[in-house]
């Protein structure tokens, strides 16, 4: 037969069962915090990568306004060295 169990045994049980909980919790907090720790440094990132990408641009169009205006410059020295100039010229 099985005894009865008793009234210590259930409490020591609950208490084991209550710090399990408790140690749970804490896990859960500090994965927490690097969770959101992480979250923020992506974002960071994020940030930082759409900055470099707009500067990208940025010089970009600034070389390419450089080259339209290079453009005629380089036509009337062509046309004075009498150079000839290539079929299909981007110019």
């Amino acid at each position: 037969m099985t005894e009865p169990i008793s009234n210590e045994f259930v409490y020591e049980i609950l208490k084991k069962i209550q710090a399990d909980v408790a140690q749970v919790r804490g896990l859960a907090g500090e994965h927490e915090q690097r969770f959101i720790a992480l979250r923020d440094q992506i974002h960071n990132m994020n940030r930082n990568l759409q900055t470099q990408i707009h500067d990208v641009r940025s010089d970009v169009l600034r070389i390419e306004k450089h080259m339209v205006a290079i453009g005629p410059c380089l036509e009337r020295i062509e046309r004075r060295l009498e150079l000839p100039i290539p079929e299909g010229s981007a110019r």
